[in-house]
């Protein structure tokens, strides 16, 4: 990957969930005033701090306008946003400020986060932030089964994104069976699906796999770029994002549109 292509940005779903903004490189931090062990949680200050990146006018000449500081929190709702620069400081204030810390630190791309996390900048400071702290009680923690548990049940608002990403999915993988014939490609296919979801108010979910005769055997099949011959099957997995709601549909459907009868050996399970 060339450093100087630009590619879209996928923001992290909790990340999104917590603050709606989709702007790369933040960084969100639930802090509390929490001095000793008790089982009340429930007299506990709160605070939420949002680190961003500052503007950039050459950097805003390419990529367009960013948010302010002021901007970011009212579109967050957060207690306070900070620039991204200050966010050592800000550990080293916490560092000196209290004598008991508990960590609770998200990867992003493991529920270990010891193991190939996915940003090492903010690792980076975690870690010499406890190196700092070295002389007092520190623990680590990660909060992705906290969340996880709280994204569970969904609002009324959530259900009415995923109902609208699912409907989107459902239409668009409906209009490619209309156009499918002996012939067309695997990337044509793959095209029109995505127009089909991009028409309807959506970003394409994740890559989708686009998979025609033996092919369709290839669970994450990508390269997407094989002719569909008369009498094969395809196989598609492609799903719709819709405010940061993604549906997932597997669909399997004739090339030719006449379904035959596969016959399967009998199983006794």
């Amino acid at each position: 990957m060339a450093y100087h292509v630009p590619y879209p940005f996928h923001q992290d779903p909790n990340f999104f969930y917590f603050t709606g903004l989709n702007e790369p490189n933040g960084i969100l931090l639930f802090c509390t005033d929490k001095t000793e062990e008790r089982d009340d949680q429930s007299d506990l200050n709160w605070s939420t701090h949002l680190f961003v990146e500052t503007r950039n006018k050459h950097a805003e000449i390419w990529n367009g306008p960013s948010l302010t500081l002021s901007e970011a929190s009212l579109a967050t709702g957060v207690d306070n946003s900070h620039p991204l620069s200050e966010f050592s400081k800000f550990l080293d204030h916490q560092a000196l400020s209290t004598q008991s810390i508990c960590v609770w630190y998200s990867p992003l791309s493991s529920k270990n986060f010891v193991e190939r996390p996915l940003n090492k900048f903010v690792l980076k400071k975690i870690v010499e932030f406890s190196r700092q702290i070295n002389d007092k009680r520190i623990s680590f923690e990660n909060p992705d089964y906290l969340i996880d548990s709280i994204r569970l049940i969904k609002s009324n608002y959530e259900i009415k994104q995923l109902k609208t990403s699912v409907i989107a999915a459902v239409e668009s993988l409906k209009s490619a069976m209309q156009i499918t014939q002996p012939g067309i490609t695997e990337t044509t296919l793959q095209s029109y699906i995505e127009y089909q979801m991009r028409s309807r108010g959506c970003s394409v979910g994740y890559p989708p796999v686009v998979a025609g005769g033996d092919r369709t055997n290839i669970i994450h099949y990508m390269k997407n770029n094989m002719r569909i011959d008369n009498g094969e099957l395809v196989l598609v997995d492609a799903g719709c994002r819709f405010n940061g709601y993604t549906s997932d549909i597997t669909r399997t459907w004739p090339v030719n549109g006449m379904l035959k009868c596969f016959c399967l050996p009998n199983v006794n399970t």
